[in-house]
């Protein structure tokens, strides 16, 4: 029942109703953090430099990050009992609680790894090699071809369609998340 965004300088906001905000102690200012979860009864939220930080209520929170893991991390999704955040690099890293992470090799091409999303029973990743990624584990990850050439940014799945959008107004979409049947489409 609350809404939550993220941002720089350790910035964390929560709203009941998505119009009243109010902003949370992160225990940090000089954090960029890029994406947050829920999943677990446990908020997680990261960003760069390998900013992981968790939260039980989405206003006491606690850093959680990797030891010697210092790359930024742009989006954290949650399923399948399992955390996974994407990064720069190809760097995923998976967590069942979000407390104890695990750094799992660097995937497809070594691309900065933009968007992470679960459904279907499917982790789908997506980013700046113009792919798609699919994953049932968050370790082993099957490359898709997304039918465009442009850089990807953010994934989501509704109304049984998976959207992806991308560089020059790109929108992707499919009613399969585990195949390359993706319709290619532009904003002018």
């Amino acid at each position: 029942n609350t809404f939550m965004t993220v941002g720089n300088g350790g910035i964390i906001l929560t709203s009941p109703d998505g119009t009243t905000w109010t902003e949370e102690d992160s225990g940090t200012t000089n954090r960029a953090f890029q994406g947050v979860t829920y999943g677990n009864n446990t908020f997680v939220t990261v960003g760069q430099t390998g900013a992981v930080y968790t939260s039980p209520d989405g206003s006491t929170w606690t850093n959680r990050e990797v030891q010697y893991f210092n790359v930024n991390l742009n989006e954290v999704t949650y399923g399948n009992d399992n955390f996974v955040a994407v990064g720069d690099d190809g760097n995923v890293i998976t967590s069942p609680a979000g407390i104890t992470w695990a750094v799992q090799t660097p995937v497809y091409g070594k691309q900065i790894l933009n968007g992470v999303y679960y459904a279907n029973d499917t982790f789908i990743t997506v980013g700046t090699a113009e792919n798609i990624l699919t994953s049932p584990n968050g370790t082993t990850w099957t490359v898709q071809r997304s039918g465009t050439t442009k850089h990807l940014y953010g994934v989501v799945h509704a109304n049984s369609t998976l959207v992806t959008v991308g560089t020059s107004g790109t929108i992707l979409t499919s009613s399969d998340v585990t195949t390359s049947s993706a319709t290619v489409s532009t904003v002018t």
